[in-house]
C-alpha cells in the first residue's frame, strides 16, 4: 500500500515556440520559416523517489502554424504548420530550499518525437512536407507550489530538441499534479 503512495499523475499546457526552420527552397537556395505560437499540452505518470528526485513518463502534443517564409530576398506568408508528439521519460531534481509552499525543479528528459510538417508555400517558395520520427531530448525548468498535501501546480519553461537539427521548440507550461 506505502510503494503506492509514490505515484503522482500531471497534466498540463501552454505556449509552444517554435523555433526557425532552416531548409532549401524550391528554386534553389536557403529558406528559413518562421511560425506563430502555438500550444502544447501535456500528461505524465511518475513516482517520488525519496525527498527530491522524480521519475516520470510523459506524453506530448505541441503545434505551431507558420507565419513567414524568406529565401533569395523575398518574404512571403506561406500556409502549413508543424505537429509534434513526444514520448519522454523525465528525471526531476526538486530543490529543497526554505520557500514556504514554493519549491523550484530542474530536469532532464530523452525519448521520440513524431514530427510532422505540412508543406508550406507562398510566392513560388515551397518547403516540402514532412513525417519521420527522431530522438528527441528536454532541459526542464521551473517553480511548484504545494496547493496541498495531494495537489501541486507548477509553472515551467522547457527546451525541446530532436535528432532533426532543424526542429527545436521552446515551451512555457502551467501544470497540475496530484500525488497518489
Amino acid at each position: 500500500d506505502d510503494w503506492f503512495n509514490n505515484f503522482y499523475i500531471s497534466a498540463g499546457g501552454g505556449l509552444h515556440l517554435l523555433h526557425d526552420l532552416e531548409g532549401s527552397a524550391s528554386a534553389g537556395g536557403a529558406l528559413t520559416i518562421e511560425s506563430d505560437p502555438g500550444f502544447v499540452l501535456q500528461g505524465a505518470i511518475g513516482t517520488y523517489l525519496g525527498r527530491n528526485f522524480r521519475i516520470e513518463a510523459e506524453g506530448a502534443y505541441r503545434t505551431a502554424d507558420y507565419n513567414e517564409a524568406r529565401a533569395g530576398g523575398a518574404t512571403v506568408t506561406p500556409t502549413g504548420e508543424l505537429k509534434m508528439a513526444t514520448g519522454m521519460m523525465n528525471l526531476h531534481y526538486d530543490i529543497d530550499i526554505n520557500m514556504g509552499s514554493f519549491r523550484p525543479y530542474v530536469g532532464a528528459g530523452a525519448g521520440l518525437a513524431q514530427i510532422e510538417s505540412t508543406a508550406a508555400s507562398a510566392g513560388g517558395i515551397s518547403f516540402a512536407a514532412k513525417e519521420s520520427t527522431e530522438f528527441a531530448y528536454q532541459a526542464i525548468i521551473g517553480v511548484a507550489y504545494d496547493i496541498s498535501d495531494e495537489w501541486t501546480l507548477g509553472l515551467d519553461g522547457r527546451y525541446v530538441g530532436t535528432s532533426d537539427e532543424d526542429v527545436s521548440a521552446t515551451a512555457i507550461t502551467l501544470n497540475i499534479r496530484h500525488s497518489l
